[in-house]
């Protein structure tokens, strides 16, 4: 009689833990969804007037040589080996398991360790560019930019390496299911980058003058936005004391995955425009930025629906749902249609009036083959982000390890052989040709394997005691915030 009625009891608590954990993941991702949302619209809205002042205040040379150099400090994100990512998974199950110190610990030593790297990539990459002559290489014509190519490489070189540590303030942020913080942290940015922007537009001042404008804030909201979650955890002394150049392991251990990702990525997104500088001249890059530009406009909601995913994903994980993560992937795949493919492919067939209306006659119109390969381009690349976010989430990325490496081959080789015969079109249909059969297929079949090898508590058959009990394991897995002063 007593056995029954608390092995009722128990199999109630352990319910209830269950519905707990996943009404703490809806409350997580609405709350992430909505201020992606509105903070991405800020940051869309920012960068749309931004462009038009620029153009008027430099040209179509120098925004295009602008884009360039942005798209070489892109490239270089890899530069922190995946450390950043991999810190972002590893201080989420410290904080699920309320392990401050430990989390504290992993923080102040990869921040160091990047700090450290900054300087060292600082220190080589500024010895090159004092010996690259810049303007002849991207083959520069208006005075004003030529005056001023070197010093603002200079300065894009400086800043990417101060935001190797810097940029470890997101991944903290999202281990804390505190996304919001960075989200809003980015939109700041965007009003005061646009705000100094109008201003030297306003004074009519040098091309060096607008690249300043253009990429200080960024790197000072970034650094307010660690100042004050550090503040918040209690972390006031956490360089000083911290550091262990040992914790670095486990997170380079995980991070050297996602830096073959981060690699990709580099080839993906920022080695276009700087082949198609080199090649064709800067001007000839605005075309390909300004429709880029508009696409942009329709990830947001991609973007949003995705990053607020990854963690539950890996609170999911944990707790193996894997029925909940089934459907989640699955309904997120119908939200990607719905939300972006659709609104895409109508951006893609009114982009001509739509970038002529935003930028005037200051710029040239891109041609119609263009958009519609950036739109399969951008396509492709929506269709694949479900299923990339999940291995994520679940820490599942190795699987993507040698796709990732045969998709940048494939893609950095297609692109260089066309890229003189066809232009901008060869360019991005490079790009279409390594990705689509090696990331997107790749990427879908290796989630189909996942699901094949875990076991769903669902299929399992039901225990003659203890059914539905949350374990105490299971149960500190729980979706939690770390007590803050």
């Amino acid at each position: 009689m007593n056995q029954g009625f608390f092995f009722k009891l128990r199999s109630r608590v352990g319910r209830l833990t269950s519905a707990s954990g996943k009404s703490s993941r809806l409350t997580s991702f609405v709350a992430f969804l909505s201020s992606s949302f509105a903070a991405r619209a800020v940051t869309i809205g920012c960068q749309t007037l931004q462009v038009p002042l620029v153009i008027r205040g430099v040209g179509a040379e120098g925004f295009g040589y602008w884009m360039t150099l942005t798209s070489i400090s892109y490239m270089m994100n890899f530069a922190d080996l995946g450390m950043g990512m991999g810190l972002q998974n590893k201080l989420a199950s410290a904080f699920a398991l309320n392990e401050d110190a430990q989390a504290r610990r992993l923080f102040a030593s990869t921040f160091g360790a990047l700090a450290g790297i900054g300087l060292a990539l600082a220190a080589i990459l500024c010895g090159i560019a004092a010996a690259v002559d810049f303007s002849a290489f991207f083959h520069l014509r208006e005075a004003a930019v030529r005056t001023d190519a070197g010093h603002a490489a200079m300065l894009s070189i400086t800043l990417l390496c101060v935001g190797l540590p810097l940029g470890l303030g997101q991944r903290l942020a999202y281990s804390l299911q505190l996304g919001w913080w960075h989200n809003t942290s980015q939109a700041v940015a965007s009003v005061i980058t646009l705000a100094a922007v109008a201003a030297v537009s306003g004074l009519h001042a040098s091309f060096m003058a607008y690249f300043v404008a253009g990429l200080l804030p960024t790197a000072l909201v970034s650094a307010g936005l660690i100042y004050k979650l550090c503040d918040r955890l209690g972390w006031r002394s956490w360089a000083r004391s911290h550091f262990e150049f040992r914790a670095v392991r486990p997170v380079l251990s995980l991070g050297a995955h996602f830096s073959v990702q981060q690699l990709l990525n580099t080839v993906l997104y920022a080695a276009p425009p700087v082949l198609i500088s080199a090649a064709l001249g800067a001007a000839a890059v605005t075309p390909y930025n300004l429709v880029q530009r508009l696409f942009n406009v329709f990830g947001v909601a991609q973007n949003g629906l995705m990053n607020g995913l990854w963690p539950i994903y890996s609170e999911a994980h944990a707790r193996e749902d894997y029925a909940w993560i089934q459907r989640t992937l699955w309904r997120s795949c119908l939200g990607t249609l719905a939300i972006s493919i659709t609104p895409l492919a109508v951006g893609a067939m009114f982009a001509r009036p739509i970038i002529r209306l935003w930028v005037g006659h200051g710029a040239p119109l891109p041609e119609h083959p263009l958009i519609w390969l950036l739109f399969a381009w951008n396509a492709c690349q929506f269709l694949q982000q479900p299923f990339w976010f999940l291995l994520a989430g679940v820490s599942q990325i190795h699987r993507l390890t040698f796709l990732s490496i045969a998709a940048s081959t494939v893609c950095a080789g297609a692109m260089l052989l066309m890229v003189r015969p066809f232009g901008a079109n060869g360019v991005v249909a490079g790009l279409l040709i390594g990705y689509a059969p090696f990331l997107l297929c790749g990427t879908v079949l290796h989630v189909l394997a996942y699901f094949r090898t875990m076991r769903s508590p669902a299929s399992q058959p039901e225990a003659p005691d203890g059914a539905g009990i949350a374990s105490p394991v299971e149960s500190s897995l729980q979706p939690t915030r770390t007590p803050l002063p």
